[in-house]
């Protein structure tokens, strides 16, 4: 498995800000010090620090992880949480959220958002190639994708292959999509490209597409 290139890493940290900040302390000045901490180009809307649903976004952001070389990162904070994207890794995305709100709270004597509990969920996007093309179908189903065509006249047969792949869980016991495997957009086939979705850190969904290589090809 090759890696094109991470479309999507997302965090998404589960709690009330109300929480982060329990004395209604006035945080209005804790915006442009976010945003001259880590060079937000674009810094959030003065009209959405008002407005209700909380919607504040910073983007084009820059957050130096911990071996040294900055990274690319959006911020967006929400009445219940906070979610941070970069291209590199959910775990980049996590070191930044939990220096953003480290860097707050001792600036602004906020408690520590240890104490207040925190829920995480991830996103995860990225494209690869495969050197060879995925059989994941039983010799029988086989021959009926290749019995499928597209076009009424023998003249115009299309052979057609599967370009999809999705697992999730049993509606009955909670839908989740839990993985997505599908072919690029717009790709031939033979080169082999994909794009896949999975709720997981980027070092998991990576781990579990090389797996699906191993059983697959």
């Amino acid at each position: 498995m090759k890696l094109l290139s991470i479309r999507i890493a997302r965090s998404i940290w589960l709690v009330q800000l109300t929480h982060l900040n329990p004395r209604g302390q006035y945080l209005v000045p804790a915006v442009s010090s976010i945003v001259n901490r880590y060079g937000f180009a674009k810094p959030p809307d003065p009209k959405s620090l008002t407005e209700t649903p909380l919607k504040i976004a910073f983007e084009l952001g820059s957050y130096v992880r911990s071996a040294g070389s900055p990274v690319a990162v959006n911020l967006t904070l929400h009445d219940d949480g906070l979610v941070a994207e970069t291209r590199s890794s959910t775990d980049d995305a996590d070191g930044f959220l939990h220096d953003l709100l480290t860097y707050v709270e001792r600036e602004f004597s906020l408690p520590s958002y240890l104490e207040v509990g925190v829920k995480k969920i991830y996103a995860s996007e990225i494209y690869f190639q495969l050197p060879k093309a995925p059989s994941v179908f039983n010799q029988k189903f086989s021959k009926f994708a290749k019995a499928i065509s597209l076009g009424r006249n023998s003249d115009d047969l299309k052979p057609a292959e599967p370009v999809a792949l999705i697992f999730g869980t049993d509606p009955a016991k909670g839908q989740q999509s839990l993985l997505r495997i599908e072919r690029e957009v717009n790709v031939p086939f033979s080169e082999g490209r994909y794009y896949s979705f999975a709720p997981l850190r980027t070092s998991e969904h990576l781990q579990l597409i090389e797996a699906f290589e191993a059983s697959a090809t």
